[in-house]
């Protein structure tokens, strides 16, 4: 047996600051940081009993926070009945510690795209972002038809808090 360390093993980080490689990793830190601040897609960190920890500007716009209040966590941050049953689901995920992503509508041709990534203890990152269409533009002879009333049990399956998440 070799004295390499075992791959699957907890990893060591030397902390003490006189070291090379702490030297070295608090400017890619900082650029890391600085790049996820400023950043237009909405995240957010949540902890294990799903408090927010860190979010950025965008992500308080999105949840219409001020500067100085709390930002609600993302079962609370987009209220409506499109959103909460996706919602729902990405909190059971990140509880769970499982990778999960699904996307609902917020209003007519507004779409947003929601992801859930679990980090080290209990932590999970969430992330919004919009979602692009990628069907052609009505025309201008299909959008002045008139549109169909869909029926009622139609409405019910299109809100039903059904959806399709993709895990890593």
């Amino acid at each position: 047996m070799s004295g390499a360390p075992d791959p699957a093993g907890p990893v060591e980080i030397d902390l003490d600051e006189r070291s090379p490689r702490w030297r070295d990793a608090l400017p890619e830190a900082a650029r890391i940081a600085e790049a996820a601040a400023r950043a237009t897609v909405a995240w957010v960190v949540t902890g294990a009993d799903g408090a927010v920890l860190d979010c950025n500007d965008a992500y308080r716009r999105i949840t219409g926070t001020q500067d100085g209040e709390a930002p609600p966590p993302p079962e609370l941050a987009m209220m409506g009945e499109a959103s909460a049953a996706t919602l729902y689901r990405l909190t059971r995920s990140a509880t769970a510690g499982l990778a999960s992503e699904e996307a609902f509508a917020l209003g007519a041709g507004t779409e947003i795209a929601a992801a859930v990534r679990p980090l080290s203890g209990g932590r999970s990152a969430w992330w919004f972002a919009p979602r692009v269409s990628l069907s052609p533009a009505p025309s201008a002879s299909a959008a002045a038809a008139p549109a169909a009333s869909p029926s009622a049990a139609a409405g019910i399956f299109r809100d039903a808090p059904i959806g399709v998440a993709f895990a890593d």
